[in-house]
């Protein structure tokens, strides 16, 4: 995954075909840097969107903003189901945080 500063990427994550999308109860998507949570979307609260098995979320520009071109970010998700099993994901990392020429939010 490669993220561009200032910036609004849409992030796909795939869910196991095997999963039950009726069975989810809360999904929490997380990207961090240097050990400090960037990015932090629920389901409930209309920060992730699922399409068939895929969840999406688009980060502001004020997200990538706050990423630092020298560091890997990583990513991850976690969900709970209506039986209260709990999942995660492997950690992804972000492979390169492109830097940008000028900064500050395109208006």
């Amino acid at each position: 995954m490669i993220i561009t500063r200032g910036t609004t990427p849409e992030i796909t994550c795939v869910l196991p075909y095997e999963l039950q999308i009726e069975s989810i109860s809360e999904i929490w998507i997380s990207i961090s840097q240097t050990g400090a949570i960037l990015v932090d979307r629920k389901l409930s609260n209309g920060g992730i969107i699922i399409s068939d098995h895929n969840l999406l979320i688009r980060l502001t520009q004020e997200e990538t903003l706050s990423f630092k071109t020298s560091d890997v970010a990583k990513c991850g998700v976690r969900l709970l189901l209506h039986d209260g099993t709990a999942m995660a994901s492997k950690i992804i990392e972000v492979v390169t945080i492109n830097g940008i020429v000028k900064g500050g939010v395109i208006v």
